[in-house]
């Protein structure tokens, strides 16, 4: 999540039950942040509701959602220094789910952050730090306990090409975020990918922010982390070419050995080849 200075972020969650559900969305900041690692007070707003005195200034709050109904939360509050980065938690009595967006105001650029459920082993981002572009990378503790995270780079190749050993160290419910070229030297101008295991007993999240660096920012999408792949393949629900648009496919053969893969296209409708 980012706030204040230019940015905004909206979180939606939604009640996938048949009965009511009480949420509770808890926040934490950065170390670089005035308040440090732990609980991040933020100006809240409730756009559903009618309009109060102020924003609600909170670091958790709870409500209860009917069901099947929908809750949107928005960061609000003076745009101004410093920017306030960090993560959000979401504890339910019932089967809520939900995301966020974060919201460049300058460029009006947007970017969705999934909620991420799992609890893999190891979570793998794919980048592409070529022809301008960067990867930013958030990754979040999701447990109390500090976590020391194993972190393995690779090129295009499946090469290990990052500091054998190397580690990511979070204190509990701590939050980083960095571009992948600043921090891994390495990984500048190349293709490839970044693996974070788990810690033993741990629980963390990770995203991929793909952009344009810091004050040129003309892209902005989210990158989701591939975890608990299996072998039998799936969909990609959209793709769109020609008429000033182009779609991108990145594949990763998270294996240990060489696998063969087939890509199939359909068109819009009727589904025939395309």
């Amino acid at each position: 999540l980012a706030a204040e200075e230019n940015w905004t972020t909206t979180f939606t969650l939604v009640d996938k039950s048949a009965a009511p559900a009480t949420a509770r969305l808890s926040f934490f900041g950065d170390a670089v942040d005035p308040s440090g690692n732990g609980p991040l007070m933020l100006p809240l707003v409730f756009p559903q509701q009618a309009a109060a005195s102020g924003p609600l200034l909170a670091a958790s709050f709870d409500q209860t959602l009917a069901a099947n109904a929908s809750l949107i939360v928005a960061t609000a509050g003076p745009q101004t220094p410093p920017v306030l980065v960090g993560s959000a938690q979401l504890a339910a009595t019932g089967a809520v789910d939900g995301f966020s967006i974060f919201h460049l105001i300058p460029g009006a650029q947007e970017a969705v952050v999934p909620m991420e459920t799992r609890n893999a082993s190891s979570y793998l981002l794919a980048f592409d730090n070529t022809g301008g572009v960067v990867l930013g990378i958030a990754v979040e503790n999701v447990s109390a306990q500090a976590a020391v995270i194993p972190v393995v780079i690779r090129d295009q190749t499946g090469a290990v090409i990052g500091t054998p050993g190397a580690t990511l160290s979070l204190a509990g419910n701590g939050h980083t975020s960095f571009v992948l070229s600043t921090l891994y030297p390495v990984t500048a101008g190349k293709h490839g990918t970044i693996e974070f295991d788990t810690p033993a007993s741990g629980q963390i999240s990770v995203l991929g922010i793909r952009t344009t660096p810091l004050g040129t920012t003309t892209t902005l999408t989210t990158i989701p982390p591939l975890a608990n792949v299996g072998t039998t393949g799936g969909s990609i629900a959209h793709i769109a070419t020609g008429n000033g648009w182009q779609t991108t496919l990145v594949l990763v053969n998270t294996g240990t050995t060489a696998a063969q893969v087939n890509l199939n296209f359909y068109a819009d409708v009727t589904g025939a080849p395309l």
